[in-house]
């Protein structure tokens, strides 16, 4: 016949009755009562003191000869059975997610209860034994109430002190608690929505920006005309200030990055510098304080539409932002290092496109005018890595951004990275210099030399499903570049596969930090051995046709015209046949019908 067991002892809930509190209790004291540890203490008569400094061991003592050895417990042994059986503690009491406030509440001020001096509990204060049960004063229970706020949020007893102030001069905290827990939700709210995150960004311009100051000659020494009053004008959703010189009356539809009539290797630029152009709010105050040292431009777009109005000229630097190439699994990714950002942000399309995980965020984040909020999907922890080094990047999930990563303060904090902008370096912990930007001048390719070999590790190496193979690369590519690779169908891992299986597949790849990592896409495992010759890898490179430079000395005329080309129909037409008359006429017939 099988032992009858008592039940797994379980946890209260919020709303018992009479009958389950005994029913758990009954059952606590049956299941401390199988344990010899625990049983000493349920007798009757049983008692300890309080651990204090004085009487660490609560009055235990060690167990006598008499007591067998197996059942013999030392004092220290009793003192952690006994702090084990009674548990609970101050410390351990906190907010949980699942956990209503009320009902936290109510576990401080039953632990407060539940520690009282009792006249017969044995233990004295200060020396003197309570000559009565010590009962919940005022200021106890004030300070219940600012333990139970502080555990519900750090900050939320001081907004309580700002809301109830004047109540709190003659009233206690304890009194007002009803009021405070009918507001709690909205208080609670509140501080979160002042947690939230202001991204310091560049790309959007600032509200309110009063105009520049003119340092040039006075106006009456300048041949265009001024007005006599300056105003400023606030800016507008959109404008193109290409459509705006050539007097198209759709300039204030688009954005001049979104032109169409902005040349393509400008729309590259401000694509790679992530600069917005807005020139609109000193439209004004160029007309009104035009430089002698630059000209009116001339016009190269045909259109019907005079142009009686200059044109405007940003003569503010552009810098283009650090970034920095990392290793996301198999995914090279990059980051946009920026001081300014009080948060670190990733794309929502890249971050399903990694499958980095993304959980819930009630965080919210504005753009740089600290007005328009960001549409926040969740927030994601990755680990990313470059050159062995493990970077920690914890960053919102972002709908519409400009970057695909975001790397701001906080994660410069995190990593230990520091950026040097006139030397176009970043520092990852003091050590690791990473340059940025375009390639370095002293960079020298070998041109003859067509394509380089990639080896495999010096040890036989299996890449499963999913898996990929790092490599390194040779010095005489750039660290963080772009390569065309190929497979080596001649080598001893591709033998034993068809040709049209042969891995890697030709693609274009992203090296980082001297780093390549060829991704397995098969439904096999890949064996390598040793020192093998993998692929081989070419520098992939951009050509784009010169740029023809526009004389602008206004003494030259306008450039000439091409020569219009000959284009005949056969190139055959250019061949002659017999020209001295050597063949016959049949065989001359002959010849031509070949042609």
């Amino acid at each position: 016949m099988a032992a009858v067991r008592a039940p797994k002892q379980w946890s209260l809930t919020t709303t018992e009755t009479i009958t389950s509190i005994e029913a758990w209790e009954n059952n606590l004291k049956y299941i401390l009562s199988l344990d010899h540890n625990f049983a000493s203490f349920l007798t009757a008569g049983a008692t300890w003191l309080k651990k204090t400094n004085a009487s660490p061991l609560r009055g235990f003592t060690d167990d006598d000869e008499d007591i067998p050895q197996i059942q013999r417990r030392t004092a220290a042994q009793k003192v952690a059975h006994l702090e084990m059986m009674l548990g609970q503690n101050l410390a351990n009491i906190k907010a949980k997610l699942d956990q209503r406030p009320e009902d936290l509440y109510q576990c401080l001020m039953s632990f407060v209860e539940d520690n009282l001096l009792t006249a017969a509990g044995g233990i004295t204060h200060h020396g003197i034994t309570p000559e009565a049960d010590e009962e919940l004063s005022p200021s106890l229970e004030n300070f219940i109430v600012v333990t139970w706020l502080q555990l519900l949020h750090p900050d939320l007893p001081r907004l309580v002190k700002q809301r109830h102030g004047t109540e709190l001069r003659c009233r206690t905290l304890a009194s007002i608690k009803p009021e405070i827990s009918q507001a709690l939700d909205s208080l609670l709210e509140e501080l979160r929505t002042s947690e939230e995150a202001k991204v310091l960004r560049t790309i959007h311009p600032s509200f309110g920006r009063p105009p520049r100051i003119d340092n040039r000659p006075p106006a009456s020494n300048r041949p265009y005309p001024s007005k006599s009053k300056t105003t400023y004008k606030p800016r507008s959703n959109k404008s193109c200030a290409l459509c705006l010189q050539a007097g198209r009356p759709d300039y204030r539809s688009h954005f001049l990055s979104t032109c169409q009539y902005l040349p393509d290797s400008d729309r590259q630029f401000m694509a790679r510098a992530r600069h917005v152009t807005d020139i609109e709010d000193t439209q004004e105050y160029e007309d009104n304080h035009p430089d002698d040292n630059y000209p009116p431009p001339q016009s190269n777009c045909d259109c019907d539409h005079p142009i009686n109005h200059r044109s405007a000229t940003c003569r503010v630097n552009i810098t283009q932002s650090p970034y920095l190439h990392v290793f996301y699994n198999q995914h090279p990714l990059r980051l946009t290092i920026d001081t300014g950002a009080e948060t670190n942000m990733i794309k929502a399309s890249l971050a399903h496109y990694i499958g980095c995980p993304i959980s819930k965020s009630s965080q919210l984040a504005l753009q740089a005018d600290g007005r328009t909020p960001l549409s926040i999907v969740g927030e994601t922890r990755l680990s990313l890595s470059r050159n062995g080094k493990t970077l920690t990047l914890e960053a919102l999930v972002v709908e519409d951004l400009d970057v695909d990563i975001l790397a701001g303060t906080p994660f410069m904090t995190c990593n230990d990275i520091a950026v040097r902008p006139a030397k176009h370096e970043i520092i990852i912990a003091g050590s690791d210099i990473v340059p940025y930007g375009s390639p370095n001048s002293s960079f020298k390719y070998h041109v003859v030399r067509y394509c380089h070999v990639l080896r495999a590790p010096p040890t036989n190496t299996t890449i499963w499903p999913g898996g990929f193979l790092e490599v390194d690369i040779p010095i005489d590519f750039p660290p963080d570049t772009q390569l065309a690779v190929e497979p080596r169908v001649d080598s001893t891992s591709c033998q034993s596969i068809k040709s049209s299986h042969a891995w890697p597949q030709p693609g274009i790849l992203e090296s980082v930090g001297r780093k390549l990592r060829l991704v397995n896409c098969s439904t096999e495992p890949i064996f390598i051995k040793k020192n093998d010759h993998i692929c081989q890898a070419r520098l992939v490179t951009s050509s784009s046709p010169p740029q023809t430079q526009v004389p602008s000395s206004p003494d030259l005329g306008p450039p000439p015209l091409p020569l219009p080309l000959h284009t005949p129909g056969y190139h055959s037409e250019q061949v002659s046949v017999d020209p001295d008359g050597i063949f016959s006429p049949d065989e001359k017939l002959n010849t031509l019908s070949l042609s």
